[in-house]
């Protein structure tokens, strides 16, 4: 099998992380992975948020745990519960993609970018896990706040965030669960 398709049929996101941070240069190729995904119009205008002090990153658990119940969306509760909520998975490292624009083509390349850095850092042995209930939190009052708190760019808006970390499980090919997913027509 082409190892750039298995590597794309591998990657899962990761919910199990170990505390141990990832290196800068791990870090900095994930970054660079991200940094020079093409767009429509070719103008890359977003910013990365890179938060790995842990006070911080409880901060921001806390925060998405208070809202989540008050403004949780059906589908995620699935994944969560009260007893044990982390919307962070315990991992040491959380990216934060922001746009100029909140526009469906700035958003659609927020995820792209995210995408190709989450198959990058999979490569590396490092899991990712994109994650909607921080992108959620950000569109709230209390998130607007926290992110002028973090420093994002004014006129910016958090599009695309995730966590990042050594992976405590490894994954495994799952077959499609579902029929008539690919429509060839020539």
């Amino acid at each position: 099998m082409n190892e750039l398709l298995r590597n794309g049929l591998m990657r899962r996101n990761s919910r199990n992380f170990d505390t141990k941070q990832i290196s800068d240069s791990e870090l900095t190729d994930i970054i660079e992975a991200g940094k020079f995904v093409s767009n429509m119009i070719n103008n890359q205008e977003w910013n990365f948020t890179i938060i790995q002090n842990v006070e911080i990153l409880n901060k921001i658990n806390e925060l998405c745990s208070k809202l989540f119940f008050q403004n949780g969306k059906e589908k995620l509760e699935l994944l969560y519960n009260e007893e044990n909520l982390n919307f962070l998975f315990n991992a040491p490292t959380l990216i934060i993609i922001s746009g100029k624009t909140d526009d469906e083509e700035t958003q659609n390349a927020a995820h792209a970018t995210f995408g190709n850095m989450m198959l990058v850092a999979d490569k590396m042995g490092i899991g990712a896990c994109w994650n909607y209930s921080l992108k959620c939190m950000f569109d709230t009052e209390e998130g607007k706040t926290l992110a002028a708190e973090l420093g994002i760019k004014n006129g910016y808006v958090p599009m695309s965030v995730g966590v990042f970390g050594y992976k405590t499980t490894r994954s495994a090919i799952h077959s499609l669960s579902k029929e008539n997913l690919v429509q060839i027509i020539k």
